[in-house]
Order: C-alpha cells, then sequence, then structure tokens
C-alpha cells in the first residue's frame, strides 16, 4: 500500500484552517488503515433512515437534501469512526462530489483518483471515472476529460451518461474553438439522444455558437452540410442577420428564399414571406436612414419639432447624396407601435440607422430590438439617466442633466475661477439629480461643498433655507454691531448667525451712546450658489437672497434658467448669474448662426433645442455615411468613434457607452435679455 497521498498538503484540500487540515491529515491516516484492513466497497446504498447513531445515513440524507455543508462534515465523521466499513469508498465518492459541485475540482479530483488507485475493484468504476473527466473539463485540461469521455462513450453501463459524454465532447470542441465540429457532435445529441434535459443543453449550445461564436464562413459552410429544420434554421437566420448588417440586400434577398425553399413548412415562414416582400418592393442601391417620431397624439409636437431638424440635415445634402440616402419616416404617435415601426425598419438591409424615438420609456422598449438586428438607434432627446447599457446599440445626443452638472461646474472652477459651493435645490428628481451630480463634479475638481438646503416646490418664502445659508437681513446685522459698539468691542468682524458667514463693521462713530456713519456688511464662507430650479423659483429666491444680504456671491443654474421670463421677474437680482444650456438661438458661433438662418428661412419660425439635437444627430449619421459607412455595422462603429463633431447643440463626442460628451453653452442676464459671458 502506497501513503504517498499523505504528502499532499492538507491531504485533499490546498490551505485551510489549522483545524480543518489536522481533522483530513486524520482522516488520511484511518484511510490507510482501512486500506491495509483490505475492506472493499460495496454498491451505492440508499441514505435509508437517517438514524442518529449513524452517521453515513444522517450524511446520505444531508447530500440528498442540498445540504452540501452539513453532509460533508458527516461524511468525515462516518469516515473517522468506522474506517473499515463497507461504505467508506461511497464517502469519500461523496465528498469529491461535494467538492466539485462547489468548484473546487482539484480537490474534487484528489478524491477520486485516491479511490481508484486505493481500491482496484471499486464497485462504480465508471461513475468516478466520469467525474474525473467532468472535473478535468471544468478546469480546462480539455485533452484528459476527451480522453476518459471517449472511453465511457463506449463503456459506462449507463446509457444516460454515455450521452451525456456526447454532449461533453461537442462542448470540448466548443471550447477549442472547433465551432463547426462542436455544432456536428451537440446536433447529433439533439437529434438523437431519447433525453430531454440533455437536447435541451445541447440545442441551447448550439444557439449560443450560432449567434455569438461562429464566422460568416463557417456559416456558410455548415448551412450546405446539415439537414433538418435544426440548426439550419438557425444558420439561416443568422445569415439574414450578417447580410442586414452588411447591407448585402442580394444575398439577404437569396438567403431569404433558400430559408423558404428548405423550410417550407417553419413556424417562421410567413414572417420571412413579409421580409422577402419588403426587400424585392424597396428601391435598388438606395441607403435608408429610418425616423421613428410621434407625429400624432399627445407628443406630436416633439415629434415635429424633432422631423423639422432632420429634414434639414437632409434638406443641405449635395443633390447626388440625396439620390442614395433617403429617408424612412414612421409615426410611433400610438406608443403601442413604437416596436412595431422599429421592427420593420431593422429588418430593412437597406436601412443603416434609426433616429428616434423621443421619449425614454420607448427608447428602453425598443433596446432589445435594437440588439437582435444590430442597428444603431440615435434618440436626440431622451434623457433618462438609466437609458444607456453597455455594448448595446442605442446612442444619444440629448442635452442630460449629467452634461450640464459637469460642464458647470468645469465652467465655474476654470473660468470663474470658483472653489466653494453652497446648494440649493428643490426637492424634486430634477433637483435631487443635477445636486448629486453638480457635487460630485465640484470634489473631482478639488473644490468644495460647504452646504446643502433643500426647498419644496410649492414654497414661495424662503427664508428658512437663506438663513440656513448664511443670510442676514440688514436690522440684525444692525443690531449685532450696536451691540458691539455699546459693550466697547472694537472687532473688524462678527461670528454671523452660522459658520458660512460673517458680519464686517467698516466704519463706526461714538455719539452719546450711539452709533452713526457705521457700515455693516455680510461676508460669505463661499464664492456661488448652484440653484438647479426652474425660472418661476429662482424668480422668487433671487430678490429674497438681496434681502438678507446674500448679494456679493456668484448663482449657477441649470437649464431651467433659461426663459425670458426670468429676466423680467427677477434680472436685475441676477447680475452674477451664470447658467447653462444645450442651445442659444443668438450665439455667434458659425455653425449655430447658419442653422438657425436656414431654419427660419425653411419652416419660418425659430427652431428648439429638440430640433437643434434631432439635426445633429441625423447629421452625424449622413456624414458617416457620405464617408463610406454604407450598412449598419459601419455606422455603429464610426459612431461610437465621433469625436469633435461641430454640433449647433454644442461640440459632441460620442464615447464607446453611445453617450454624448458635449461643450454646452454658457449664458447670463445683461440687459434684460439673456447673452453669453464675454
Amino acid at each position: 500500500m502506497r501513503f504517498e497521498f499523505l504528502k499532499i498538503r492538507g491531504v485533499f484540500n490546498h490551505g485551510g484552517m489549522k483545524k480543518r487540515s489536522q481533522r483530513i491529515f486524520f482522516l488520511a491516516a484511518v484511510l490507510c488503515c482501512l486500506a491495509l484492513s483490505g475492506g472493499r466497497a460495496h454498491a451505492l446504498e440508499s441514505g435509508g433512515d437517517p438514524g442518529k447513531t449513524d452517521p453515513f445515513g444522517q450524511a446520505e440524507f444531508q447530500f440528498r437534501a442540498g445540504n452540501s455543508a452539513e453532509a460533508q462534515e458527516l461524511y468525515h465523521d462516518f469516515l473517522a469512526r468506522y474506517p473499515t466499513d463497507r461504505r467508506a469508498e461511497q464517502a469519500l465518492l461523496r465528498l469529491g462530489q461535494i467538492e466539485s459541485k462547489s468548484g473546487s475540482y482539484i480537490t474534487a479530483l484528489r478524491y477520486f483518483n485516491f479511490i481508484l488507485n486505493n481500491y482496484p475493484n471499486a464497485a462504480f468504476f465508471h461513475q468516478i471515472k466520469f467525474e474525473i473527466a467532468a472535473s478535468a473539463f471544468n478546469l480546462g485540461r480539455y485533452a484528459e476529460a476527451e480522453s476518459i469521455f471517449r472511453e465511457e462513450l463506449k463503456l459506462h453501463p449507463d446509457v444516460k451518461k454515455r450521452w451525456e459524454a456526447a454532449l461533453y465532447l461537442g462542448r470540448i470542441d466548443e471550447k477549442r474553438l472547433d465551432h463547426s465540429n462542436a455544432i456536428t457532435k451537440l446536433n447529433y445529441v439533439h437529434n438523437e439522444s431519447p433525453y430531454e434535459d440533455l437536447k435541451s443543453q445541447a440545442s441551447r449550445t448550439i444557439e449560443e455558437l450560432v449567434e455569438e461564436k461562429l464566422s460568416k464562413m463557417a456559416v456558410l459552410s455548415l448551412a450546405r452540410k446539415v439537414r433538418g429544420d435544426f440548426p439550419l434554421d438557425l444558420l439561416l437566420l443568422k445569415l439574414h442577420s450578417i447580410y442586414r448588417m452588411e447591407g448585402d440586400r442580394e444575398n439577404y434577398q437569396a438567403s431569404l428564399e433558400e430559408f423558404l425553399t428548405r423550410l417550407p413548412r417553419h413556424p417562421l415562414r410567413d414572417d420571412i414571406e413579409r421580409k422577402l416582400a419588403q426587400v424585392k418592393s424597396a428601391r435598388p442601391k438606395v441607403i435608408r436612414l429610418g425616423v421613428v417620431l410621434p407625429l400624432t397624439g399627445k407628443y406630436a409636437m416633439t415629434g415635429q419639432q424633432v422631423l423639422q431638424g432632420i429634414q434639414l440635415a437632409w434638406n443641405q445634402l449635395p443633390p447626388a447624396d440625396k439620390q442614395r440616402l433617403e429617408l424612412a419616416v414612421k409615426n410611433s404617435g400610438d406608443s403601442q407601435a413604437v416596436s412595431q415601426v422599429v421592427e420593420e425598419l431593422a429588418a430593412d438591409p437597406s436601412v443603416v440607422g434609426v433616429v428616434g424615438p423621443v421619449l425614454s420609456a420607448d427608447v428602453k422598449k425598443i433596446a432589445p430590438l435594437a440588439e437582435k438586428y444590430r442597428i444603431p438607434v440615435f434618440t436626440p432627446t431622451a434623457s433618462s439617466s438609466d437609458l444607456l447599457q453597455p455594448n448595446s446599440y442605442v446612442f444619444r445626443n440629448a442635452l442630460t442633466k449629467e452634461i450640464q452638472g459637469k460642464f458647470l461646474a468645469r465652467y465655474a472652477f476654470n473660468n470663474m475661477g470658483l472653489r466653494r459651493f453652497a446648494v440649493l435645490y428643490p426637492e424634486d428628481a430634477y433637483g435631487v439629480e443635477l445636486k448629486e451630480i453638480f457635487s460630485r463634479a465640484v470634489q473631482a475638481l478639488g473644490g468644495e461643498i460647504v452646504a446643502v438646503v433643500s426647498y419644496n416646490r410649492k414654497q414661495n418664502d424662503f427664508k428658512e433655507q437663506i438663513l440656513q445659508i448664511g443670510g442676514m437681513p440688514d436690522g440684525a446685522m444692525k443690531k449685532r454691531a450696536n451691540q458691539s459698539a455699546l459693550n466697547g468691542d472694537e472687532p473688524a468682524e462678527l461670528e454671523g448667525d452660522t459658520s458660512l458667514s460673517r458680519i464686517r463693521i467698516q466704519k463706526e462713530v461714538l455719539n452719546n451712546g450711539q452709533t452713526e456713519g457705521m457700515k455693516v456688511s455680510l461676508v460669505l464662507n463661499y464664492d456661488a450658489i448652484f440653484m438647479p430650479g426652474f425660472y418661476d423659483k429662482i424668480g422668487l429666491i433671487a430678490p429674497q437672497l438681496a434681502f438678507y444680504n446674500i448679494d456679493n456671491v456668484a448663482l449657477l443654474g441649470a437649464s431651467g434658467w433659461n426663459s425670458p421670463e426670468l429676466a423680467k421677474i427677477a434680472g436685475k437680482f441676477l447680475k452674477n448669474g451664470i447658467f447653462v444650456d444645450g442651445f442659444f438661438l443668438n450665439s455667434q458661433d458659425q455653425h449655430t448662426r447658419e442653422f438657425v438662418n436656414n431654419f427660419k428661412a425653411t419652416f419660418a419660425e425659430d427652431p428648439t433645442i429638440i430640433s437643434a439635437q434631432a439635426y445633429d444627430a441625423a447629421r452625424m449619421i449622413m456624414e458617416l455615411v457620405r464617408n463610406g459607412a454604407t450598412n449598419r455595422m459601419a455606422v455603429n462603429e464610426r459612431l461610437r468613434a465621433t469625436r469633435d463633431f461641430p454640433g449647433v447643440s454644442g461640440k459632441t463626442d460620442i464615447l464607446a457607452s453611445g453617450e454624448a460628451e458635449k461643450t454646452i453653452f454658457a449664458l447670463k442676464l445683461k440687459g434684460g435679455k439673456i447673452v453669453q459671458p464675454e
């Protein structure tokens, strides 16, 4: 009898706690005695009644109940107490299976190999060999696994295990990237095996291989060889997808016709016939840009503004480009129709991308279709923070709160030299999100947020909030200054009601116990207040800030400020105000001026930010097509690589996530008008 296994660290386990290692070394010694005693294993026995005096029965009960940790302890206890019991071999097998189930394949192999080496007449030899092969497979030792599975394919007494070995052999080819042979073997299991669970595993693996791993040439080769509906249908559908992505309408049409010829009774026949009719009716050699907008119903005005921007972008194309690029406009006014119209466009190989939809909910709804058809979908308006997912085909060119908060923080820090900020925000989703984004951006730049105070959108009196950020009315400041003078103090500054402000006394003259000529002012312990509200509330807050002597710091805002009404309500109190937006009608930027003039000439009205963003989104795709991106695959790749696009809604980069990163507009009020800072 050999004792080499005693040298294995922890015998069957790597590392572990000292107590566990001592227990396993003890078990190894017991097993030596078992081997020397000539103990032989019997066939697997039922767990039976797990009596209190039978640790093996208890262990089997826990094992079958799925309680691996409890079972493991009981098997160890059994082997320690009854080393010569005929069930010792079975206990070792179970311990190996528990380790394998937990992913500890190396430890499992030690158990299995120990049994084979020390029980030459093992009653469940083939079961152990199968477990060894499965552990080797999971460890990536494919040659070892393949050799054993080939043996078990012929010799295993359990017919289902033979079919499972065949399944593993197909998966080994998959892991070796021999996808064609993998599909051939897996398809044999799918077609011939009498076991539904194995057939299901084989079909799922084939579907994953066809959809994600096979090259175009491999799909073509296999489609010529296979017989029967499955996986021929998957292969031909994959060819449809490839040709659609490539914009290869001739081969796309041929693959549709082949599907109908070779699979005449397939459940997808009606759908394939519709797609074939669609491609036959399309104009030859024309590239199409899909447009999905609500042109009727509740959001029709938004849809029309988006469509105007897209139409203007198309109108400005050279005549030759208009001949080869057409707009395919679809109405999604009925919210239930958005998926239908997007799928209709996506199924057309001549459509290289889609501009729209406009609502975040609709974009989320059609995102799986964009993924399925691998078609870039570019929304010019949807602004939900959780809209974009990694590696999706959805893009966005909209003014988000993320863009506003980050840009404003950079502008305040780099252009205005501000470092310390208070935040006064409304208790709604808009205000909370902008507060969080701005605060993170300031801190990332090395600035400091010294106070954060909220208000209810319904309130009109903001005294409580203004006092919290250090404000004081004239009467309170003078009273404090007079008291200081009467006490004989001569401070230059007094503490305010909070640590955010101080009272500065610039001059005082005593005359019969009274103060004359005293100049009192409020000094704030921050440089600016960020107020991400809308113009109606900002118009009420600004005068109240001045009343409480907060009138010498910068006031910062987001696009909610951008209304001519704000200048009428509180313009004189916002001389130090700066806010941001994604479009400025009176910008001096050349591209923006040209866009505004052309828009007015075409539609006899001023463009909105929605029209501007749609114009930019459409123009990005159109420029890519003009420069050689003639299929959706190329559009997707090049759109994601767009940098420094001179958009009328701001210079734009498209990030790998599909998100737009924009240099937007800083704006201010001057002379009752909204202007750009000089």
